[in-house]
């Protein structure tokens, strides 16, 4: 027995998340998405449309600043029934949809990220048909075929919408509502020839870095050598703490010292974090690039600001450009040739 047209679409969206969790498009996330939509065909009174299912494949990338663009893979479903002197004739029209949204985040904290979208679709119908039954008769054909003429079966477009993403130890879970609307006529064989589909959804998703995470090897630097003072009674001498790293440290940045010169343990954290830490701790000026998210391990232990700017940048893959002015922020951008 062959699986329905929406069984189908459920294992091309699984097939296709097995084959992006092993890939390597660094930068990319990729997840999937579920929830309710609601279509209707403007200006038809002949159906009732109800709300059905529907499931979503998305990949996201950062374009810059607030702005990514998310390419999505959907499933939707179209189920109308009219119902005359008892008789019922159902209309179900199956369509694999690919929308390409632009998102807008409109600002972060505590790791919540509410974001605006909007962005034009493309619905392919993969099948359409109408089932009546009634006064004893049973049928179940295509629509073009029941009524003798031959729709759209391909619809164009746009959509809108907005959510909230929560971004958790490596996944984002999100919510969203989107409203979308088609510009081509007569897409079903309705008793209307010029109306047009809309549709509202509401879904809930998760999505995950598309690429794996580097463990990069700690980058230990010494202690800087210090000229033996004299003892002075009553004050110890301050010596470079070494924070090693734990459980309770993992995906966090120890701090252990202050000045120019900086101690810390970082185990798999973003990259721009630490660079942050090393900024805010010896009064640094560091620019980072934004679509640099590479994650880092290491281990500095009283290093001057400079060199562990740049140790961390040679770690992660990323290069440094240092500032013609003093005073002026040192840059860390993206290697050329790395994507």
């Amino acid at each position: 027995m062959m699986p329905s047209p929406h069984g189908q679409s459920s294992l091309v969206v699984a097939a296709l998340l097995c084959a992006a969790s092993v890939g390597a498009a660094q930068g990319w996330e990729a997840g999937a998405k579920s929830g309710i939509n609601r279509t209707a065909i403007t200006r038809s009174t002949e159906f009732e449309w109800s709300r059905t299912p529907t499931t979503a494949l998305f990949f996201k990338r950062n374009i810059g600043g607030p702005f990514s663009i998310q390419p999505e893979l959907a499933h939707l479903r179209r189920t109308g029934i009219s119902t005359v002197s008892g008789t019922t004739l159902t209309m179900t029209a199956d369509y694999v949809e690919l929308p390409v949204m632009l998102n807008a985040q409109l600002f972060s904290a505590f790791g919540i990220a509410p974001y605006l979208s909007v962005g034009p679709s493309v619905a392919a119908r993969l099948r359409c048909r109408l089932q009546f039954v009634g006064g004893g008769i049973v049928s179940d054909d295509d629509c073009d075929i029941a009524r003798s003429v031959r729709s759209h079966r391909l619809d164009f477009g746009i959509a809108g919408g907005g959510g909230v993403g929560w971004t958790l130890s490596g996944f984002t879970l999100s919510v969203e509502a989107r409203v979308s609307s088609g510009l081509r006529t007569y897409v079903l064989p309705i008793d209307v020839q010029n109306a047009r589909s809309s549709s509202w959804s509401v879904l809930g998703g998760v999505s995950v870095p598309l690429y794996r995470t580097r463990r990069l090897p700690p980058v230990w630097m010494p202690p800087r050598s210090v000229m033996a003072a004299p003892s002075v009674p009553g004050v110890s001498r301050s010596e470079p703490k070494f924070v090693a790293p734990s459980r309770e440290a993992s995906r966090e940045v120890v701090r252990a010292s202050a000045g120019r010169h900086v101690t810390l343990t970082a185990d798999d954290v973003d990259v721009r974090e630490v660079l942050a830490a090393i900024a805010k701790i010896t009064g640094a000026k560091v620019s980072v690039s934004s679509a640099i998210n590479t994650r880092v391990s290491a281990v500095l232990i009283d290093v001057p600001a400079a060199e562990a700017i740049q140790a961390i940048a040679d770690v992660a893959g990323l290069s440094v450009i240092t500032p013609s002015i003093p005073g002026q922020a040192t840059i860390v951008v993206r290697n050329p040739g790395k994507h």
